[in-house]
């Protein structure tokens, strides 16, 4: 990971968005199969079990990360080339729920719940859940 931070820093990639994210020392693109068999490689010196990931793994991972780094639906789908919002959304809907959920007060009251000793005394007194005004 160094040695690629340090490539791209050099590149002057490092916060290019159009950058590639498979590329040679000049910034071109590579070959799939040049990055098919850079990815074996690091998979047999990583020892990683069976099954091995594939490239198309590692574009769902970095669009994951996208996400829990809190990008935009639009910059996302520019980034992996989709040709609407829509399909991005589409694909990756359960990323923006985990993240959600993560963020979501009931995540951080249960959080509580768990990471606090069992002694009542000691135990917070929980506001109820208030559900919104019918309309």
């Amino acid at each position: 990971m160094r040695r690629l931070h340090a490539l791209t820093t050099e590149r002057g990639d490092r916060f290019n968005p159009n950058a590639f994210v498979f590329a040679t020392r000049t910034g071109t693109g590579l070959e799939r199969k040049v990055a098919r068999a850079a990815l074996d490689r690091a998979v047999t010196a990583a020892k990683l079990p069976a099954p091995k990931p594939t490239l198309h793994d590692l574009r769902h991972s970095h669009a994951s990360m996208l996400i829990a780094l809190d990008y935009n639906l639009v910059d996302i789908q520019r980034r992996l080339g989709h040709r609407k919002p829509d399909t991005t959304l589409r694909v990756y809907a359960h990323q923006w729920k985990y993240r959600d959920a993560q963020r979501s007060q009931i995540g951080s009251q249960l959080d509580r719940l768990f990471s606090q000793p069992a002694t009542p005394a000691l135990a917070p007194a929980l506001q109820p859940l208030a559900l919104p005004a019918a309309p």
